[in-house]
């Protein structure tokens, strides 16, 4: 075995040469025997033709894009009652975030409930008079009117629910409402998969519509952020693939590609930033 050197071996100067056992000098090579060889450590493998990749190192942090975020707002003024999660939670379309009294709610929900038994009343007349008017017991215009009445009644009670649900009440919820029962609650839900990443709300807080009350992240896809000095735009450019790693994680790799390289160097520091949208999956 042979290891290459720069140039000939030779001693301090004023000293005479090294004795080592094992290894001899000969025309500007050291031959080493098997156990200097285990002595020093040297490991041997197949040499192999590859390609070299060039790579540039980049300071970078990693944020979730916005299109990947949700936000959950009170649609109505009322108090927080109950929370059914916390931050840094996994949650799933359509679970249980957060649950609101509001007396808005439980007016409209009320409403509702009398404008639903009014109109059952009015469909029973309604049936009532058609069945007289065949033998001529009932007038024309007296089921006329009451099936005016019974269309009206129809109207403001699809009203009525379609105003629960935009205050965010739920199916289930606005047909309770509408059989009468008791309901002043409503109960907001993810609307994505997710990360808990922001929670404002607390137990017993008053809330005024638009209320943050949570945020949802998707962290599947995380937009990474590079900064990129003046020197380096030559070997930067859109497509170029990229790996990401975080001292947070020891071992674990993203891949991705450059999405987007800024336009504009700033003034103080001659850098711009790259972006890379990568998969999560680590």
């Amino acid at each position: 075995a042979l290891l290459n050197l720069v140039g000939p071996a030779r001693a301090h100067m004023g000293h005479k040469a090294l004795v080592v056992r094992g290894i001899t000098v000969s025309t500007g090579a050291l031959e080493l025997t098997t156990q200097a060889e285990e002595n020093i450590g040297i490991q041997l493998a197949p040499v192999r033709k590859e390609t070299l990749e060039e790579s540039i190192r980049l300071p970078c942090r990693a944020a979730v894009p916005v299109e990947n975020r949700a936000v959950v707002t009170s649609r109505v003024q009322g108090k927080v009652a109950r929370l059914a999660v916390r931050t840094g939670d996994h949650v799933t379309v359509g679970q249980e975030l957060v649950e609101m009294d509001s007396l808005q709610i439980q007016t409209t929900a009320f409403e509702l409930a009398r404008t639903a038994r009014e109109l059952a009343l009015a469909r029973a007349n309604l049936a009532r008079a058609r069945a007289l008017l065949g033998p001529g017991l009932a007038p024309q215009k007296e089921v006329l009117e009451l099936q005016v009445s019974a269309i009206k009644l129809e109207i403001a009670v699809v009203g009525l629910e379609s105003k629960l649900a935009l205050l965010g009440m739920r199916p289930a919820d606005i047909a309770s409402a509408r059989a009468g029962d008791t309901v002043g609650r409503i109960v907001l839900v993810s609307p994505i998969d997710g990360i808990v990443i922001d929670f404002p709300a607390s137990k017993g807080k008053e809330v005024l519509t638009g209320t943050v009350l949570v945020e949802v992240a998707d962290s599947q896809r995380l937009m990474v952020e590079g900064t990129v000095t003046e020197g380096m735009l030559r070997e930067v450019r859109e497509g170029a693939p990229v790996r990401v790693r975080f001292s947070s994680l020891p071992g674990e790799t993203f891949l991705g590609s450059i999405d987007l390289v800024g336009k504009a160097l700033d003034e103080g520091t001659r850098c711009l930033t790259v972006y890379a949208p990568v998969d999560n999956v680590g």
